[in-house]
């Protein structure tokens, strides 16, 4: 049967590979569960999404400080381009699709787009077989083809970025100012979407430096570098009101002040990993006959750099600069694979052009022999043996693709024994939800991996979790970003009826003094998993992924609670108090037994520099436990007389930072050492609470020693005792 005339066509083809791509990520997302950034990408793209109606209907309203700060803070600490193109497909998709594949559709046309113009690309340069190999690579790596579905910001930038240098590429002999600023706008879409656009100027003048040394071609690159930064920065609201504020803070956002998230790796717990962590990686999780082809490829591209005008030089230093933008130790925020998801794109280019290479070799061969009828079945067999492995693993492990390793570390099983990660991001939590709402009783707490509860309240509030239970929030969490949510449960593992624990050994092997994070929040460790028995596991080659954990003293405690409630007489829990000392602190104190402390840092630039410590514990009836101390310096409390000073300023900081009201309050004395306590009402994630609290100041340093509850609670002599029998260590 011949092929249709238009289907010879290259564009038409490309046309094809991005409808039969947009089905299949279509098909397949369903069963990929929503992972830990969605959340604040989804709530940021449909806030975005608003304003632009706002603009339409109240453009002065829309323009003013509180109509920008109203719409455009969520999230602001990443570029907007890509969650307002997902809000808009969502605005119209959402009447067709359910709300999160409506979230996600934006990507996914991204995604096939890229999928067309990669075939187009090599296609033309190498041989259609280049071209049809380069997407089905791209589509047969699994964890790529996992993050081709979310509604999040790496694949995104990975697109954006692709395009440009695809743009570079096709006018790179046409050196026209138009097509400069073309290409400076569409950078500065690249850069509006993820910071990684900015390792795309250097990549693209170094290949010119190699390859194509003309001064059209270098002036080009600096010109729309600065178009770009220019139309990127104009097509942010958020930055309008106070663009040189607001720039500075962003640019230190993202250089010193962003949160650290550290990597498990070879078994041991990094911040940074080392510098080869990126390499090891991509050979970890690319299939074995991808990172064959590549490698084909990236010979090929040496061996023969001059033809095809150095396309191959353009993609090998493409797919590297992510991977050694990693390896300088800068970057303090890891998730695997998920930060160089830009080089996978370049990576199947070169297998595409690896693979159309064994072919043009193929049919010589076949040429030779006075056969060449041999050279399709012996191409079609060549393909089945490069992308049949990697897509049935994929179709095995489906939808769990985070956990994919190919051959090279002996799959998943071998990954454990390496001591590489099993997953992360939380998208096994979709498996956990048939369990919860066919076991978990109305009011249970469900707690989950410290800062994922908003995963599983977005599952709740739109109706796959049962409304009737409750999410455990971690210490410090905001309120959740989902107002319909209602209230904050706070609650550790130890008082939550179920625990569900993805194996993410940053979170699961972290401990108080190598937290994998900024700070330390109670978790089930490797010591608690194998002292408990799972009622519900996901694993995958014996090797599990998640589990769920039932509490039976956190259901007991509730199941006494609702006892003696139903006597009308008031309920006597006592817990027993356990000491708590720090070392650090220099202090011991009593705490309720199972109460556990997450400890971190916040520095306080408006008070003269200081560090405070910060530990904070979740006890029972949504209860609070708060230590705060810091260090005045040394000549602040040389004057004795100055010592009433520094206690009355550090409590008016405190309350000028909670907006607290002070409702008692007196003197007391902690041995030589001055103090206050007293009673404070204030508000915490627009719940109103009261403070019971003792100020102490020792020498230079001071402490801070609360109770938080409900305003309508009362405190416990669990509570008193644990405010009352705060003592130093040793004289300072």
């Amino acid at each position: 049967m011949s092929i249709p005339r238009w289907m010879k066509n290259l564009k038409n083809q490309a046309i094809l590979i991005m409808a039969l791509t947009l089905v299949l990520l279509v098909a397949t997302e369903p069963k990929i569960g929503l992972t830990w950034d969605e959340p604040d990408y989804i709530v940021a793209s449909e806030a975005y999404t608003s304003w632009f109606g706002k603009l339409i209907t109240q453009p002065a309203a829309a323009l003013s400080k509180e109509g920008i700060d109203e719409s455009w803070s969520s999230n602001h600490e990443h570029p907007p381009l890509d969650k307002i193109w997902s809000g808009i497909v969502w605005s119209g998709a959402r009447f067709v699709f359910n709300d999160l594949t409506a979230h996600r559709l934006g990507n996914m046309i991204l995604v096939s787009v890229m999928a067309g113009l990669l075939f187009l690309l090599m296609a033309e340069s190498y041989g259609q077989a280049a071209g049809f190999a380069a997407a089905a690579a791209l589509l047969t790596l699994p964890r790529f083809f996992f993050h081709a579905h979310l509604a999040a910001l790496d694949v995104p930038a990975a697109c954006a970025i692709f395009f440009v240098t695809f743009l570079f590429w096709k006018t790179k002999e046409n050196l026209s100012w138009k097509w400069t600023v073309l290409l400076g706008l569409v950078w500065g879409l690249a850069f509006a979407t993820k910071i990684n656009a900015v390792f795309l100027p250097p990549t693209l003048f170094l290949w010119a430096l190699l390859f194509r040394r003309r001064w059209m071609l270098f002036i080009r690159i600096v010109v729309m570098t600065l178009i770009g930064i220019l139309f990127s920065f104009a097509i942010w609201p958020w930055l309008y009101p106070d663009f040189p504020v607001r720039m500075i803070d962003y640019l230190e956002w993202i250089t010193a002040e962003h949160w650290k998230i550290g990597q498990w790796y070879l078994g041991t717990m990094y911040m940074p990993p080392p510098w080869h962590f990126p390499f090891v990686m991509m050979w970890a999780v690319v299939p074995l006959t991808l990172t064959a082809l590549y490698w084909v490829g990236i010979f090929r591209a040496g061996w023969k750099w001059r033809e095809a005008n150095s396309l191959g030089g353009l993609l090998f230093i493409s797919a590297l600069v992510p991977l050694l933008a990693l390896t300088t130790g800068k970057s303090m925020v890891y998730d695997n694979d998920r930060l160089f998801m830009p080089a996978f794109p370049f990576l199947a280019a070169l297998a595409g052009m690896g693979f159309g290479w064994l072919v043009a070799g193929v049919r010589r061969t076949a040429d030779r022999m006075g056969k060449p009828l041999l050279v399709m079945p012996a191409t079609v067999l060549a393909a089945f043996l490069v992308f049949l492995p990697q897509s049935i693993s994929l179709v095995r492990l489906y939808p769990h693709l985070l956990s994919y390793y190919s051959e090279t570390v002996g799959g998943l099983p071998g990954a454990a024994r390496l001591g590489l990660e099993t997953t992360y991001w939380c998208e096994s939590y979709a498996a956990a939800i048939p369990y919860l709402n066919e076991h978990a009783k109305p009011g249970d707490t469900i707690w989950v991996d410290p800062w994922s509860h908003n995963v599983m309240i977005y599952y709740q509030v739109h109706g796959w979790l049962r409304s009737d239970i409750k999410i455990a929030f971690p210490p410090y969490a905001q309120a959740s970003l989902f107002p319909e949510y209602g209230p904050s449960t706070f609650a550790t593992h130890a008082a939550s009826d179920f625990i569900v624990v993805q194996y993410r050994q940053t979170t699961t092997e972290s401990t108080r003094e190598n937290p994998g994070r900024e700070s330390f929040i109670p978790h089930p460790d490797p010591q608690w998993i194998g002292a408990h028995e799972p009622i519900f596991q996901l694993s995958y080659d014996g090797v599990p992924i998640m589990e769920i954990y039932a509490n039976p003293a956190a259901q007991a405690s509730a199941k006494e609670q609702i006892s003696g409630s139903d006597t009308g007489q008031p309920v006597q829990n006592p817990a027993n108090m356990q000491p708590f000392t720090s070392a650090a602190g220099n202090f011991t104190v009593q705490v309720p037994a199972h109460l556990e402390f997450a400890e971190t840092t916040r520095d306080v630039d408006d008070a003269g520099g200081l560090r405070l410590n910060i530990l904070t514990g979740v006890g029972e009836g949504n209860s609070i436990y708060n230590i705060i101390y810091f260090d005045y310096p040394e000549e602040w409390a040389a004057d004795p007389n100055a010592s009433q000073a520094l206690l009355h300023g550090a409590r008016n900081g405190w309350l000028m930072q909670i907006q607290g009201t002070l409702m008692e309050e007196h003197a007391m004395t902690l041995g030589n050492y001055p103090g206050l306590e007293g009673i404070v009402e204030a508000s915490d994630n627009n719940l109103p609470v009261k403070i019971k609290y003792r100020h102490i100041l020792v020498r230079n340093r001071c402490y801070q020693i609360s109770v938080w509850i409900p305003k309508d609670g009362t405190f416990t002599a669990e509570m008193e005792e644990f405010l009352q029998s705060f003592a130093i260590v040793e004289d300072l």
